[in-house]
């Protein structure tokens, strides 16, 4: 299993390695391809623009959006083709190298391999969650392909992992129940985030190709890239987009550094309430413990009279010893006779 990521992970670093997991690690999805900027095409000029590489198993057009979609009934953009996976990945990736660039009713086309639409970003995993534990957690709500923990070269957690299911309407009632409500997998109380992964073409970029050669364009371009020294005359702006630059990365930094504070606080809060609640259970427990003890007590050997069941005998309750020679209730044989004297050895 693939592993991406740097040293210290960043929000936008493993975006970027979460789409590119998605997109690359399964050749489930190189059959299938994504066409967009079409130019008023139905579904039957794209059927016949891609039929010359594989026969296409489904395909629609959509003319307000300018995209083909094609291979599923849930109108996915994406074409697939309906032979072996081999013969599939390379017949797909052939009608991407050839109809990428082609101009088709003056315009130029944009043909992608299609994202996984069924593919989730679960965030706030702590660093005891493993890949296991994670497919275990997700499994409630279908069937899945792959469930991965993100981590650094070093094999740290950073925090985020991927969950792909087989279905796109799984990952939708996922994502409907952990924001409804809240999924945990730990210990931990605080709950998962989850969304759906937007996946981004690390492959094929932006070529020259495909883009706009506008007014802007030409103005953006009117000067070829260079090195600009520091006594230069656009140093000045140069160093104030720096300074800028700087300052928003610092400000980011006391940002997330005043976040994590507050996490680890309310974290220590969390478990001295739960250490606070597992002592009062304790001492519950130890309470029915002891009263259960005295119940099997006192069946064994009967209660006192007069004395409730399941209690303790108190002797400050019990009727106080007769006195045979002076209380009104002696025998009239022993009444006022003085006590036998104690012999001493």
């Amino acid at each position: 299993m693939q592993q991406n990521g740097c040293t210290a992970p960043s929000r936008e670093t493993t975006k970027k390695a979460t789409a590119h997991m998605a997109t690359t690690n399964s050749s489930h999805y190189r059959c299938r391809l994504f066409v967009g900027n079409l130019a008023d095409c139905d579904e039957n000029e794209v059927r016949q623009l891609f039929q010359q590489y594989g026969q296409v198993v489904e395909c629609s057009a959509s003319k307000e959006k300018n995209y083909a979609n094609v291979g599923h009934a849930e109108r996915i953009p994406l074409f697939s083709y309906l032979t072996k996976q081999q013969d599939s990945t390379e017949n797909a990736n052939r009608a991407k190298v050839e109809l990428d660039g082609k101009k088709v009713k003056n315009r130029l086309l944009r043909v992608r391999f299609a994202s996984s639409n069924s593919t989730i970003v679960v965030s706030n995993l702590n660093q005891y969650v493993t890949n296991e534990l994670l497919r275990q957690g997700f499994e409630k709500f279908g069937k899945i392909h792959r469930a991965v923990v993100i981590v650094d070269m070093r094999g740290k957690s950073s925090g985020r992992g991927l969950v792909e299911f087989s279905h796109k309407k799984e990952a939708m009632i996922a994502i409907k129940e952990c924001t409804e409500n809240a999924l945990l997998l730990t210990r931990s109380m605080r709950p998962l985030t989850v969304r759906n992964l937007e996946a981004e073409d690390e492959e094929d970029g932006l070529p020259e190709r495909v883009i706009r050669n506008n007014a802007a364009y030409q103005k953006e371009w009117s000067i070829p890239p260079r090195i600009v020294k520091r006594n230069a005359r656009e140093w000045e702006f140069i160093q104030r987009w720096k300074d800028l630059d700087k300052d928003i990365k610092e400000q980011k930094d006391a940002i997330d550094t005043k976040f994590k504070t507050l996490e680890q606080q309310l974290e220590q809060e969390v478990d001295e309430i739960l250490a606070k609640e597992s002592y009062e259970m304790q001492q519950q427990q130890k309470l029915r413990e002891e009263q259960m003890q005295q119940q099997m007590q006192q069946q064994r050997f009967g209660p006192h009279p007069g004395m409730p069941m399941g209690h303790p005998p108190d002797m400050s309750l019990m009727p106080p010893k007769p006195d045979m020679y002076h209380s009104s209730g002696a025998s009239p044989m022993m009444r006022g006779r003085p006590p036998p004297a104690r012999l001493t050895l």
